[in-house]
């Protein structure tokens, strides 16, 4: 050896400079009850999408979700913007034909989307599948004449001098088994012509009849108003329109 000693030398200063960030974590149900719905867009159902914290959401990457089905026939689907650590968005799902929803399912798409502040690559992209079920109704449709030609007849107090047929067509691309029945009411303008009864419960597809008597002589020119109730099923809780 040199038969030196070991000697203490000053110190030094790094600056380190950088940061970490986490992949987003996402939360799904595995499932989505739609419940008891009404066919359209315009009705919705949430499905919640979260981007778990793991450590410190403002060094989590951004959560994007895009969403779509396989079985458009039943099922509308839309995505929510991208979501931030600890926030929560909503896929939103509607149904568009009336019927059974149960064995539908919505796919979802999740990337994790770097933040744009840390010049970072994007994460992988993963899928989960979310099994709904439910089941759609479609409202009653009304569908009649619009007119009702009496032509010229008897004031009689037995007999029925006119009737005009309602039905209740089928929703398009509807399903009769799912379809609420209708109720229709009937009031005149004209005193002369008395509504002698309206219909109740018509069911899908079916008719019913709304019944009109002269009950005085004179001209019979008017309006019949009718007042149509789309009644929920039985069994659907679904409230009445």
């Amino acid at each position: 050896g040199t038969g030196l000693a070991d000697a203490n030398l000053a110190g030094g200063t790094v600056n380190v400079f950088g940061a970490a960030y986490e992949y987003a974590r996402p939360n799904v149900a595995s499932t989505l009850s739609l419940g008891n719905i009404r066919a359209g867009s315009s009705v919705t159902r949430n499905l919640a999408v979260t981007n778990t914290v793991l450590t410190a959401a403002a060094y989590q990457d951004n959560l994007r979700v895009a969403a779509t089905s396989a079985d458009t026939a039943v099922l509308t689907v839309a995505s929510p913007t991208d979501i931030a650590a600890g926030a929560t968005g909503n896929v939103t799902v509607s149904a568009v034909a009336a019927g059974v929803l149960t064995g539908a399912s919505v796919s979802l798409d999740l990337t994790s989307k770097a933040l744009a502040a840390s010049g970072l690559a994007d994460g992988a992209t993963t899928s989960q599948t979310v099994a709904v079920t439910g089941t759609a109704y479609d409202f009653a449709s009304a569908s009649h004449d619009a007119t009702l030609a009496l032509g010229n007849v008897r004031v009689t107090t037995g007999a029925t001098t006119g009737t005009l047929t309602v039905t209740n067509a089928l929703a398009t691309n509807g399903n009769a088994d799912y379809q609420d029945k209708l109720d229709v009411t009937a009031t005149s303008s004209n005193a002369r012509l008395s509504v002698l009864g309206g219909a109740t419960a018509i069911a899908a597809t079916a008719t019913g009849d709304v019944t009109v008597r002269a009950i005085t002589a004179g001209s019979l020119a008017g309006n019949l108003t009718l007042g149509l109730t789309s009644k929920a099923l039985a069994g659907s809780g679904l409230a009445n329109e």
